[in-house]
């Protein structure tokens, strides 16, 4: 016959394995944070509609070259402490600023055919900076109201009707993560087929809810872009810190 002590250790044992069913469902159903950045109609010539299943993130102002002013907008993400995340977007900390030509908002043609088809209304709309006559361009973005642990980003850099643009892992370039550099950096350009995709990747820890990405573009011509961004996290830290979670609840139910 099973004892009482017997059934209640059982139950917890059921109750346990069920909850590492339901955080491994909860993880691997858990949708990237996607965000495409567009122009206000009608800059480029296309509208500002975003990629579909992708957030906009849609200049607030009608004059597309400026970019001196804070914008945050919010999301809806599970990713988010109580379901939301802010993302800000700040403006040069070197107030580098050239009216009609750095900073810029466009919505190009879209990317229609090669690997980055499936996103190619958000390849097609980019912010950029272009010429630096002095110094350098710094551009702080904060992604805020994270869920600590680690994760996955991926900044895609893509322009449909330039060519020969340089590179954000050139020297004088830069795109960090919580102060991780990037890795790839390679812009794809002048064309509506890029193969490959121009992207740059990093993985980071968050461990205040808060990534600080921060773009810099040293002295020189060329513009540098930034269409969208995917921030996706790094399945095993979800999963071990839900299960620390649930093993102190058990622990405390015990007593």
């Amino acid at each position: 016959m099973m004892t009482f002590k017997k059934m209640t250790m059982l139950c917890f044992s059921l109750a346990f394995t069920v909850g590492i069913g339901l955080v491994l469902v909860s993880v691997a159903t858990a949708g990237p944070l996607k965000v495409d950045f567009r122009a206000p109609n009608p800059p480029g010539g296309i509208d500002a509609t975003p990629q579909d299943g992708w957030d906009a993130f849609i200049k607030d102002i009608s004059n597309h070259t400026d970019f001196t002013s804070v914008q945050t907008e919010t999301y809806n993400s599970s990713l988010g402490v109580g379901g939301t995340v802010d993302v800000t977007l700040n403006p040069d900390t070197q107030n580098n600023h050239v009216a009609g030509v750095f900073p810029q908002w466009r919505n190009r043609p879209s990317v229609t055919g090669g690997p980055g088809a499936d996103i190619g209304n958000m390849l097609g709309s980019r912010w950029g900076i272009s010429s630096i006559p002095n110094g350098s361009a710094i551009i702080p973005m904060q992604i805020s109201n994270l869920k600590n642990g680690t994760y996955d980003l991926t900044v895609y850099h893509h322009d449909t009707n330039a060519a020969n643009e340089p590179h954000w892992d050139d020297p004088a370039n830069s795109l960090t993560a919580n102060g991780i550099v990037a890795a790839g950096g390679k812009q794809s350009t002048g064309t509506q087929e890029p193969d490959p995709v121009g992207m740059s990747t990093v993985q980071f820890d968050v461990t205040n809810n808060v990534a600080e990405i921060v773009f810099t573009k040293g002295q020189g011509n060329g513009e540098l872009v930034v269409n969208g961004f995917q921030l996706i996290p790094e399945p095993g830290t979800l999963v071990l810190l839900c299960l620390g979670g649930m093993l102190l609840a058990c622990r405390r139910s015990r007593r």
